[in-house]
């Protein structure tokens, strides 16, 4: 029994692999990208630079998603949205 669990963890680790490249993969290539749900009437270009900058999208796609994965691992899930202040650009 603790061998077919073991073997379950084991085969699970490349599919849960696989579905974060597909789900990382799919926000990528929606239009605009990340930065299309900022709009088109937010700021300046370089507003928008300068965001990218700071979130690190100006990276490579490959670069961005190990980065992404090891913070995801060490637990950091990213920010909510619920209860912070938003400043606007």
């Amino acid at each position: 029994m603790q061998k077919y669990i073991l073997r379950r963890v084991l085969q699970a680790i490349p599919l849960l692999l696989g579905i974060s490249i597909i789900t990382f993969a799919i926000i990528q290539v929606m239009p605009g990208g990340v930065m299309g749900s900022y709009g088109p009437n937010t700021g300046s270009g370089a507003d928008l630079a300068r965001i990218q900058e700071q979130l690190g999208l100006n990276r490579p796609l490959h670069i961005q998603y190990i980065a992404w994965l090891g913070r995801f691992l060490a637990g950091d899930w990213g920010r909510t949205l619920i209860g912070q202040k938003i400043v606007p650009i």
